[in-house]
């Protein structure tokens, strides 16, 4: 029964619903839960149809775009803006979930991350 109701998810749901995370990710008031509810499908089922399209759930690729636009904006702002405003640019309220999240990523905290990307700019070892 899961195999009938996953393959009723329509393809029009799942690339519009990747869409709005592609446009909407870094809008701080972005709701996942709300757009997958909106789809009018169980949010397992829309979970496992998104992956098997995808390749990654609706969180995960929610969180890929935010974490790779996080160290797109340090590289840039780093030094300039604040940890705290960064994060609010990548669509994270709470620097300190932003700042464990982007070291479980990249595996360097993102104070770190700047420092050694001015040490990298600068010629420094």
């Amino acid at each position: 029964l899961l195999k009938e109701v996953e393959l009723s998810v329509s393809s029009d749901s799942l690339s519009f619903v990747h869409n709005e995370i592609a446009e909407k990710f870094s809008d701080i008031e972005f709701d996942l839960a709300k757009l997958i509810a909106q789809s009018g499908y169980v949010d397992d089922v829309f979970r496992l149809k998104f992956k098997q399209v995808y390749g990654v759930t609706p969180k995960g690729y929610l969180d890929d775009l935010r974490m790779q636009s996080a160290k797109d904006f340090l590289r840039i702002y780093g030094g300039i803006l604040s940890i705290k405003e960064i994060a609010e640019m990548c669509g994270i309220k709470d620097s300190l979930y932003f700042s464990r999240k982007f070291k479980r990523e990249f595996g360097v905290c993102p104070k770190e991350y700047v420092k050694n990307k001015t040490k990298k700019d600068s010629g420094e070892k």
